[in-house]
């Protein structure tokens, strides 16, 4: 099913960069929701400004489209992976802009990159300092209770703590002007580094009142990130900036930090 798929994609680009304008939207639809639930959350509501992650996505797509003759399909997933990393790429420059710094120059997305080329085997140079830990390998700890305390009246109370390990990192620099265009290099061992661990509590307080028979009024008050800790956001990729140069390590993507929000509920 997944190679039918692949083969499905493949005469969708050919009938794409013929001017097929039937086959660029069917492209569009079947790649938008696939991509938007992979990039859901990876956008801080701090950068947002008047963009959201569906605007982002948008854009990406366009862009991208508008540029086929430069992508070939290499290995299952191709298509997916350089929408991917253009996504990250408009990511990077839209947390950029909402920190104040200059957005640097596009690279060009017809020069071949790891999402549409086969990586280390086309492009050695990706072998140096490759071999160590991987940026993603949480270790996850979670801690979820209810309590209720009737002779407050029926207040319940809830909390769910989280404890997940920072992502690895490491420096790395972008060499230009090669034969091939460009290549992105490990300046030490993939991993070397590792940003703080997430350690998240939220909160739940809750009272219901019987204002009836059948009327029950709900009135709660939840707290987000009660220890307001402020650490890169290790759930989202790239939460500091890996590139050589001056903002090297520079956060990207925070965890949130402490909201309150308040609510109330009628039940009839």
């Amino acid at each position: 099913m997944a190679d039918e798929e692949e083969d499905a994609t493949v005469r969708l680009l050919e009938r794409a960069r013929a001017g097929d304008q039937a086959a660029l939207d069917e492209l569009f639809e079947r790649h938008f929701k696939v991509l938007e639930r992979w990039a859901t959350g990876r956008l801080p509501r701090w950068a947002r400004g008047n963009v959201d992650t569906s605007d982002l996505l948008q854009e990406t797509m366009l862009e991208t489209f508008k540029r086929l003759d430069g992508f070939e399909p290499r290995g299952r997933g191709a298509l997916q992976a350089y929408l991917r990393q253009a996504f990250i790429n408009r990511l990077r420059n839209q947390l950029r802009r909402a920190m104040g710094r200059p957005v640097p120059e596009e690279l060009d997305s017809r020069i071949p990159d790891d999402a549409r080329t086969g990586g280390a085997f086309t492009e050695p140079n990706r072998l140096i300092n490759n071999e160590g830990l991987a940026t993603f390998d949480p270790r996850e700890f979670k801690l979820i209770g209810v309590a209720s305390v009737p002779r407050w009246g029926g207040v319940s109370i809830g909390a769910v703590y989280r404890y997940t390990s920072g992502q690895t990192w490491a420096r790395r620099a972008t060499i230009r002007n090669l034969n091939q265009g460009f290549s992105r290099i490990w300046m030490e061992p993939r991993g070397s580094r590792r940003l703080p661990a997430i350690n998240n509590l939220d909160l739940r307080v809750e009272k219901l009142v019987a204002l009836g028979r059948s009327l029950r009024l709900s009135i709660s008050a939840d707290v987000f990130n009660v220890t307001n800790q402020g650490v890169p956001n290790s759930d989202v990729s790239f939460p500091v900036n890996v590139d050589s140069g001056p903002f090297l390590g520079v956060p990207t993507a925070w965890v949130d930090p402490r909201l309150l929000r308040l609510g109330i509920r009628v039940t009839f």
